[in-house]
This record gives C-alpha cells, structure tokens and sequence, in this order.
C-alpha cells in the first residue's frame, strides 16, 4: 500500500468515526413523535458517506452494512416509514455494530462478528416489512449521472487527488462510489505513489453536466472519463453539452510533463 492511499484511509477513518458520533447524538435526541426532517436528513447522511467511502476502498463489509442503515433511513426521511421505538433502538443497534467494524478495519482485523450479521438481519427484516406504510409513494425516476473515472498511474504525482473531486462532487448531489480495483499489479510489479485504482460513481439530482465537468478540470488530461445519463431527462442535457463543448473524455491519459534537467538536486 503506498503512503497516499494510507493517507486516504486514514482521512476516511477519522471522518467515519466522527459522523458515527453525530448520528449516534441525532438519534438519542429525535423525537420519535415529530421527528425533525433536518436531524433524520443528517443521520442519512452520515449512513451515506460512510458507505460511499467504504465503497471506495474496498471495504465491503462496511459499504453492505451501511446500504441497509441508509435504505432504512431514507425511508424514514421520505415519510414512507413510521419512526417508533423499535426503529429508533434498532438504529442506535446499528451504529454502535458500525463503530465496531470500523475500528477492526481500521487495525487489519476482521470486521464481520456474529452481533454484526444479527443486526443487519434485523435491518433487512424491517426493510421487507411491507406494512409500513398504508400508502406507499411512487419512486419517481431518478435524474443523475453514471461517470467512470479511470485515472492515470501518475495523476497522484503531480498533486491530483480523487478525494477531493469526490468531495465537490458531494456538492452537487447525492454521491455513490464503487472502487474498481481490477488493474492492480502483482506485488513485485507495484509503483509506490502510482495509482492503479479506478472509480464507478453515480451522481443523483438535477444537475447539469458542465458542473460535472468542471469538478474533473484538473485531470482531465490525465484520466479517462465517461460521463452518461440516468434518465431521459439528462440525456438530452447530455446531448446538448457533447454538442457545444468538446469531450472530457480523454482515451489515453496524457503523460504528464518531465521536469528540465536543471530541476535535479
């Protein structure tokens, strides 16, 4: 594992541990017979990140657990579920199971117990109730985008990191990653400070593709980039932009440029 990706996760951890704490708060302080929609909007959030970051590097465990806490909670926060007092204790539960895998992920151990897989049991148990509601609504289509980012091997050289496109990315709409780590090489063959990982993601909410664009500027020329609508509704945005601005896509990752001879020290 090179220096920088042990800088990721070590942002990740720390992240994750404090929006751990903040849902745990939310949720003693709801009040389960007027809930306030900002509170529960914030404990799905924390779900939310946590998962997209777990995604991101490979730790599945966590980004399964955390998609059924974020199922759940979206439910709740749409008014398609009731919140009472078996709710609420299931999701302290929960975060408290999720604290728990997130320190034995953190110390190389193995985050999966038999208290872990109970509880997410229970999750899914609820999530299958389908009494929850008399009514209900319609899940509407979903506006978005699909975007592969494949970096080059040197985009972490030359002070490019993809934490901090996600980050602007999460400013725009709801942010899912899927770490693609298919191009890793055998160990003798691996590059410290090269980076090999690639990222699936999706983008949810009505957004314009050019903000998209903006948020890959940087790498733009050192990455491939494939950007494609979730609906209708985008595609013909979509269209609208592959017509007026040229494509971001890049086939081949530009090589970055070499430093003068004189630079050496």
């Amino acid at each position: 594992m090179s220096d920088d990706l042990s800088e990721f996760h070590q942002t990740f951890f720390e992240e994750s541990f404090e929006a751990v704490e903040g849902m745990e708060s939310a949720l003693l302080e709801l009040d389960k017979e007027n809930p306030d929609p900002e509170s529960v909007n914030g404990i799905f959030r924390g779900a939310h990140s946590i998962k997209g970051g777990a995604g991101m590097f490979g730790f599945e465990v966590i980004a399964s657990f955390t998609h059924v806490m974020e199922t759940l909670l979206d439910e709740v926060r749409n008014g398609e579920r009731k919140v009472d007092d078996n709710i609420v204790e299931l999701l302290l539960r929960a975060v408290d199971c999720l604290r728990d895998m997130l320190a034995a992920t953190q110390a190389e151990e193995e985050p999966m117990s038999e208290r872990v897989s109970e509880t997410q049991q229970a999750l899914e148990a609820v999530l299958a109730d389908e009494t929850a509601t008399d009514s209900p609504a319609p899940t509407p289509a979903t506006n978005g985008w699909q975007i592969l980012f494949r970096p080059g091997p040197e985009v972490l050289q030359y002070g490019n990191d993809p934490l901090t496109i996600f980050h602007q990315l999460e400013q725009l709409g709801t942010l899912t990653c899927q770490c693609l780590s298919n191009a890793l090489p055998d160990f003798a063959d691996f590059e410290p400070g090269n980076c090999y990982l690639a990222w699936q993601l999706q983008l949810t909410g009505d957004i314009e593709r050019a903000a998209i664009e903006e948020a890959f500027t940087w790498v733009e020329d050192q990455a491939e980039i494939e950007i494609s609508a979730l609906n209708n509704d985008n595609a013909e945005d979509s269209a609208a932009s592959e017509e007026s601005t040229p494509p971001i896509l890049a086939q081949e990752p530009a090589a970055p440029p070499r430093a003068p001879a004189t630079a050496a020290t």
